[in-house]
């Protein structure tokens, strides 16, 4: 086998990155993964798939059969990649490969460059800002899910209902961070949205002004839903108020049925 790959150093920013094993998995796969469409026993092989196992890739790695399902089991959830298995090998498919792997044609360049065309350090060309905020537009894409950019989109109107000069802000930015609170720090949409919804009026919706502040301090907030200030009652106690109040009703007519 021959030939090379491309290794973006944005990998670092990966949240697989510290995690030896699936990263150590992941880049063998982008290694062994076919660069052109191809056959393996009558079997179909696009670019960015290739045909392997656990043992083998436990052998050719130099680690046991369960390190390698745990790694697929962390890709797969965060779709880097899809699993076809049969009894006796699996297909893997490395999710956005020609993202990784975007070939750009020599061919494509301007005949007639000047002496200018060749960029310093100091000076940037075009096609690499564009290219730049292609990557971050396509990482932002497949990272948030809707639910984290409504979210993003609620907490925005929330802050600019409390404060009509405030100025406007990258929801999606916003929406990668609120789409770590639920995928990584395990916090569900309802309550999230609960937290949100309660923050205008409140003193904690003077500080959560981005959804990198609302991820920082999530547990505080939640924590300040639940407890009551002064003659504030939270609205964790008010439902429980209504269920009391529903429960002695729900008595009451009992009795006077007997």
């Amino acid at each position: 086998m021959d030939g090379w790959v491309k290794l973006h150093r944005k990998m670092i920013e990966w949240e697989w990155y510290q995690n030896e094993n699936t990263k150590s998995v992941f880049i063998h796969l982008l290694l062994m993964a076919n660069h052109k469409p191809g056959k393996w026993k009558g079997i179909d092989v696009q670019r960015g798939q290739l045909i392997t196992g656990r043992q083998k890739l436990a052998h050719q790695l130099g680690t046991t059969e369960q390190r390698i399902r745990t790694a697929f089991s962390n890709l797969q959830n965060t779709n880097e990649i899809t699993i076809k298995p049969t009894n006796r090998f699996s297909l893997i498919t490395i999710c956005n490969y020609e993202e990784y792997q975007v070939c750009i044609s020599e061919s494509n360049q301007p005949s007639n460059q000047q002496t200018t065309s060749h960029p310093t350090n100091k000076q940037p060309t075009d096609n690499h800002k564009q290219e730049e905020k292609k990557e971050k537009k396509v990482r932002i894409k497949k990272e948030v899910n809707s639910d984290a950019l409504r979210l993003a989109g609620n907490l925005l109107a929330n802050i600019q209902k409390a404060d009509p000069g405030h100025k406007g802000a990258k929801v999606d930015k916003w929406a990668l961070d609120i789409e770590k609170l639920m995928r990584i720090d395990g916090r569900p949409v309802s309550e999230i949205s609960a937290a949100i919804d309660w923050l205008p009026g409140n003193f904690w919706g003077t500080v959560i002004l981005s959804g990198k502040k609302l991820r920082d301090k999530f547990p505080e907030v939640v924590a300040a839903m639940k407890k009551p200030t002064g003659r504030t009652v939270s609205m964790y106690d008010k439902n429980l108020k209504v269920l009391d109040e529903f429960d002695r009703s729900i008595t009451v007519l009992e009795r006077s049925d007997k």
